[in-house]
């Protein structure tokens, strides 16, 4: 009986001395899909941004390798097989001029808003661009610079 008494207190003394582990928490599987779709949205947003930004990226490169083609009188990228059509086509000449003055315009209005920190002037670069060449490429990017101009976006985003 003793011996009994014995065991009981030991296996009792056994089971306060070996903590119980805490259950593990359950996480609903719903809660786990909600996160896993906010983190998919996310990248998705992401993914939007930088494809946004590479395209403002791109379109920043032609601006600046045209002007810089036309400062140093070699033909723009893009335009070098359209020059020798040029020679015998003066109407082929004169778009190319046309579209040559257009984008030179857009470099000024862009240096008006980002260096001088002159919206006003730019904007009115952008419409003269729209209103007198707009049917080159670079009126569509006036466009865009004017609407980012009424929404109050600035700088780095232009």
């Amino acid at each position: 009986m003793l011996a009994a008494a014995g065991a009981a207190v030991w296996h009792g003394t056994r089971h306060e001395q070996a903590p119980r582990p805490e259950p593990a928490p359950v996480v609903a599987a719903t809660e786990t899909q909600q996160k896993l779709a906010d983190h998919e949205a996310k990248i998705a947003r992401l993914q939007a941004e930088i494809a946004r930004l590479q395209a403002e990226a791109d379109e920043r490169r032609e601006i600046l390798e045209t002007v810089l083609a036309l400062q140093r009188g070699e033909s723009p990228p893009g335009q070098a097989d359209q020059q020798t059509a040029g020679a015998e086509d003066p109407l082929a000449e004169f778009q190319r001029q046309v579209q040559n003055t257009a984008v030179i315009l857009l470099w000024y209005g862009d240096q008006k808003l980002r260096r001088l920190g002159e919206p006003e002037a730019a904007r009115r670069e952008y419409e003269r661009i729209v209103k007198d060449f707009g049917q080159t490429k670079w009126a569509a990017v006036a466009r865009k610079r004017l609407a980012q101009l009424d929404q109050g976006a600035q700088g780095d985003t232009l």
